[in-house]
């Protein structure tokens, strides 16, 4: 029996929809629970959090971080850190500031929003500043909700990373400082107290 061809490629295309449905609906934006001014709420709370403990590596335990990010321009955001490869991006503008980022993996997309940041991180020991470096890097959201992001922050021989969750009203973890940096070591037991969570 004779098919058309508007009909073999009609079946074709409604087994391509029920195999991979997510290939068509996950990469939208109207699964969004928050915004960009939700996402800077966030970097201003790392802003107004002060003396978080770096938790690595080891050798750094004692010293603290304090931050002052700020949302980086188009044209700064480009000598950021490249991010990992992927096939397919697109990324919304609806506002001049906007810069949301979805990454197509081999089953579906992950929704990930993304914010350029640039500013200073304080090294600190205690109250006292040992060192302050200039950063670039971004906040990545790999989900519908912000209940977790990621920051990830370069500076010129290093970078710094943590994270942030929701729990609480909002909680900095797994502060960690790596690279090139001349600190003085800490004495046992006097390198502040940290905490500030």
């Amino acid at each position: 029996m004779a098919r058309s061809p508007f009909a073999i490629g009609s079946l074709c295309f409604a087994f391509f929809l029920v195999a991979n449905p997510a290939y068509f609906v996950s990469c939208s934006d109207s699964g969004f629970q928050y915004d960009e001014a939700d996402m800077l709420e966030v970097v201003e709370q790392l802003n107004e959090t002060e003396h978080l403990d770096i938790d690595s590596p080891t050798e750094l335990s004692g010293y603290q971080v304090d931050f002052q990010l700020e949302q980086s321009s188009a044209a700064s955001s480009e000598a950021s850190a490249g991010r990992a490869p992927r096939e397919t991006s697109w990324i919304e503008s609806a506002q001049a500031c906007d810069n949301r980022t979805f990454v197509k993996t081999a089953a579906a997309c992950i929704n990930t929003s993304h914010l350029p940041l640039e500013g200073t991180v304080r090294i600190k020991d205690g109250e006292e500043v040992v060192q302050t470096l200039e950063v670039r890097g971004s906040m990545d959201v790999p989900s519908n909700l912000l209940t977790y992001a990621e920051f990830d922050l370069n500076f010129e021989n290093g970078g710094v990373h943590l994270v942030w969750t929701d729990e609480g009203g909002g909680t900095f973890s797994d502060v960690g400082v790596y690279g090139d940096l001349d600190l003085p070591l800490l004495d046992s037991g006097l390198g502040g107290a940290g905490g500030g969570r």
